[in-house]
């Protein structure tokens, strides 16, 4: 096994890095970006969406339904290619999953960030101040706006997509990003993230996936099985 698939993430972790200050830049110049896009979801009694049928079952079911969105690539990769898989792939698929989303999206971001879902902040109706993107501040106390944690969850399951053979997973990638962008969608009109809340959940998440799959890697590589190849063959008429 050569080392392409490392170098191939880890110029993938290089080039979000790079995206990551770009967007970060567009919103440092123009803050309240998100909060226009925000109000695009408003309407005179609310949030438009509020009481649609979809954004309501999606709320109310939200976490099982992520559950089974994660599971289906699992199941999929271990009924298929299980055969094609290592010992420590899938747990070490799990452990970027738990890094990724639970450790640095919700522990450090979501839970120290304290910056204001758009429902909550004064501008629509609710007592909060409006804090730009990458701003920490004191407006939330747990679980807050900033990085949206239901997008985390869904680029993190890309380190499950990762372990399909290569030919595999572009089908699958465009699962995560259908389900990524519907996601997205269904939170920010809700009021429950703002643009920047979803954009900035992927540019974090991936980044991670993409490090700990290059170890994985490179693991594999540095300790691939050596090949146990017969002696050569003596010509006996020499």
């Amino acid at each position: 096994m050569n080392n392409q698939g490392v170098i191939i993430r880890l110029w993938g972790v290089l080039w979000i890095i790079v995206a990551a200050a770009v967007v970060a830049q567009l919103f440092f110049l123009d803050p309240w970006l998100d909060v226009q896009v925000a109000n695009h979801f408003m309407g005179r009694h609310g949030w438009v969406f509020a009481s649609n049928p979809l954004s309501d079952f999606f709320d109310e079911y939200r976490r099982p339904l992520l559950l089974v969105l994660a599971l289906l690539p699992l199941i999929a990769l271990v009924l298929r290619y299980r055969q094609g898989l290592r010992f420590w792939d899938v747990p070490a698929a799990v452990a970027s999953m738990v890094l990724a989303n639970a450790l640095v999206a919700n522990v450090i971001f979501k839970g120290l960030w304290g910056r204001a879902r758009p429902r909550d902040l004064a501008l629509f109706g609710g007592d909060a101040s409006f804090t730009p993107a990458w701003v920490p501040a004191d407006q939330c106390s747990s679980n807050c706006s900033f990085i949206a944690g239901d997008v985390a969850f869904i680029v993190s399951v890309a380190a499950i997509v990762l372990l399909f053979p290569p030919g595999k997973r572009l089908g699958w990638s465009l699962y995560l990003l259908v389900t990524g962008l519907v996601v997205s969608f269904l939170r920010m009109a809700v009021g429950a993230q703002f643009l920047s809340d979803t954009i900035f959940a992927v540019l974090i998440t991936l980044p991670i996936v993409l490090l700990v799959d290059a170890l994985r890697l490179n693991y594999h590589r540095r300790h691939r099985p050596a090949l146990d190849l017969p002696p050569p063959e003596v010509d006996e008429d020499n």
